[in-house]
């Protein structure tokens, strides 16, 4: 009971409006329809962010009689504050966000493993990670994770080349002007800048620091935080056919579809 009179109480919520009222008006109806809320005892916790996990895991989740395997490879990464935030904005744009990513042209397109592939950074207060894949034919496993591990490798080893990084930094651009053509989203970006604690110029400089980015910028936080020794590969599919080919990638943990581990492998 204690707990629940402490955290599960409306205040300390942020209200955000938008449209055309000026904030007499709104503050009068806020406080005529929330002025019994009451805050309680809570706290915002201080949880760290985790570094990344060191050394390469492999989890099989047996799902058995699955004609496709999910496969995912993660690891820890950047929170929503780090200052590389915008740079692995524009590397994810290359890499596996949207049809003219590498992922995507190379697995999908030109190899047809799968009908949808992509990669992307959760940068949040308390939660922070990679993670690149997608489902694939199950005879195609063992072929999509080399594929993957192939460009995780490229974009590590390469400078990305001057007209794809360029269109990638239009799109990211391009697709911020699109996110603050409606009331919604102009309010939820204000928003951002109060949850996040962001400078009040924050928005309005955005565009420019994405397209200063170079292509030593992008392959500097791509081999920071994009995974290979210390990768973390979970594949999700039939253990009969796709066990002894995820061995080649290392030590295998294997679990039953209900989260029990059954065995390891080597």
């Amino acid at each position: 009971m204690e707990y629940y009179k402490a955290f599960y109480r409306p205040g300390n919520s942020i209200l955000g409006v938008t449209g055309d009222v000026t904030p007499r008006m709104i503050v009068a109806k806020v406080e005529k329809t929330f002025s019994r809320w009451e805050t309680g005892t809570a706290v915002e916790p201080n949880l760290t962010l985790k570094g990344p996990i060191v050394g390469t895991k492999i989890i099989l989740v047996n799902r058995p009689n699955s004609v496709q395997t999910y496969v995912m490879l993660a690891n820890r990464a950047i929170g929503r504050l780090d200052p590389d935030y915008i740079a692995c904005q524009v590397l994810n744009r290359i890499l596996g966000d949207g049809p003219a990513s590498r992922l995507f042209r190379n697995i999908r397109e030109q190899k047809g493993y799968t009908y949808g592939i992509s990669s992307g950074f959760a940068a949040f207060k308390y939660l922070n990670y990679f993670s690149a894949g997608g489902s694939f034919r199950t005879e195609v496993t063992s072929l999509a994770i080399d594929d993957l591990f192939r460009e995780f490798r490229d974009i590590h080893d390469h400078i990305v080349p001057e007209d794809e990084l360029e269109n990638a930094k239009h799109a990211v651009a391009a697709s911020f002007a699109l996110s603050i053509e409606n009331q919604f989203g102009v309010l939820r970006q204000i928003l951002s800048l109060r949850e996040y604690g962001l400078s009040p110029d924050y928005w309005d400089t955005y565009p420019s620091r994405v397209m200063a980015l170079t292509g030593a910028d992008i392959q500097r936080v791509a081999q920071k935080y994009i995974p290979i020794d210390n990768v973390q590969l979970v594949a999700v599919g039939d253990a009969s056919n796709i066990r002894d080919l995820l061995l080649q990638y290392g030590t295998v943990e294997e679990y039953s579809i209900d989260g029990e581990k059954v065995r390891y492998g080597h």
